[in-house]
């Protein structure tokens, strides 16, 4: 399957996606993953690098856990269907708030 097929069915299954970042999103990227996973949501954690799952295992099992079962992802640990997009607002990142998530924990 290529990577744009793979994109469609992720979009068309409307499955959930939340990307964690370790620093706010380039406004090109944001801008890319409006358009093409307009679903999608995104928290930033500060310091995480590329690899927050490294940087802060437990937040980021913890984030999987919330996530799991879930229609649209939690941000932040927050069950608000991804209201920090980026491209499209401020919510894929109009970006991280305090939570259980966010930097600082």
């Amino acid at each position: 399957m290529t990577v744009a097929a793979t994109l469609d069915a992720v979009r068309a299954a409307a499955a959930p996606y939340l990307v964690v970042a370790g620093s706010h999103l380039e406004p090109d990227y944001q801008r890319w993953l409006a358009l093409t996973l307009p679903h999608a949501a995104v928290t930033v954690w500060p310091g995480s690098g590329h690899f927050p799952h490294i940087a802060h295992p437990r937040r980021f099992a913890d984030c999987l856990a919330v996530n799991a079962n879930q229609s649209r992802p939690a941000v932040d640990g927050q069950r608000d269907g991804g209201k920090d997009r980026g491209a499209s607002g401020a919510a894929h990142a109009g970006r991280a708030r305090a939570g259980p998530f966010s930097a600082g924990r």
